[in-house]
């Protein structure tokens, strides 16, 4: 039995595959490629630029439409003159985005799924009258 497995790790070592190498610092167009790609004439993007835009954009639109979540955290805080501060900040931002119209889909999904939690289902519903 050992040499049938000898003979099989010496098949499996003969078909492993070689891979390719990654590609260097100077783009794809040194790689081992079976396609001929051109030499990139645009240097690559600046990561740490990709990354701040990225991170900015999410901060602004948390900032505009989850202005209720922002509110509930600041409930949450313990309380004191700080965190009082924070509150009415909090409030006041809740506000400026409701008169603009940002707290319109959160304030509709909230009250769906309160109708929904609210639905009674026939013997429940008579219970309730009663």
């Amino acid at each position: 039995m050992s040499a049938h497995i000898a003979v099989a790790r010496v098949e499996i070592e003969k078909a492993r595959a070689v891979r390719a190498p990654l590609p260097g610092p100077s783009g794809l167009e040194d790689t081992l490629s079976p396609v001929d790609l051109p030499p990139s004439d645009a240097p690559l993007p600046d990561p740490l630029r990709w990354t701040t835009t990225v991170i900015t954009v999410a901060t602004l639109f948390l900032t505009l439409f989850n202005a209720h979540a922002l509110r509930s955290w600041a409930y949450a805080l313990d309380s004191n003159a700080v965190t009082e501060r924070v509150v009415e900040a909090s409030e006041r931002w809740y506000a400026v985005t409701g008169t603009v119209g940002l707290n319109w889909p959160v304030e509709t999904m909230r009250a769906d799924w309160q109708k929904v939690k609210d639905a009674r289902f026939g013997s429940e519903a008579a219970e309730r009258i009663e």
